[in-house]
């Protein structure tokens, strides 16, 4: 009886050590995967050399609208304000679908907030 439950305890030590090695190691995987910001994604489109960049002036207020296109990847920016410092639309798509959208209107997601992107995203930006 003592051997058997000498045995049943190591076991769980072991599946616990195992569970435990495999919870830190996604933690870190996590921690090290590139993320990047809605603000941060604008302004590598905004600032980009070959990204095509328009303006207009319509009632009173400052839009600007920037398009990149990288590979089969497409960047659409529309921004408003003075400096066009306010996000008001940001895609990313391809051929086929879309990757990546923001729109201010919807409060799903803050500007400022840190976000996982497909690998193919990440390739490209960086």
């Amino acid at each position: 009886m003592n051997q058997l439950l000498q045995s049943i305890l190591e076991k769980t030590r072991e599946s616990v050590e195992q569970t435990t090695h495999l919870i830190v190691e996604r933690i870190e995987t996590l921690l090290h995967e590139p993320t990047f910001s809605v603000e941060e994604l604008a302004s590598f489109v905004a600032s980009h050399p070959n990204t095509s960049f328009s303006q207009k002036f319509l009632l009173g207020i400052h839009y600007y609208f920037y398009e990149l296109k990288l590979n089969n990847m497409v960047f659409y920016l529309e921004t408003k304000g003075t400096n066009g410092s306010y996000i008001l639309e940001l895609l990313i798509t391809n051929e086929t679908k879309t990757l990546f959208q923001f729109y201010s209107y919807e409060n799903k997601l803050k500007p400022t907030k840190p976000l996982k992107l497909s690998e193919t995203i990440n390739r490209e930006i960086n």
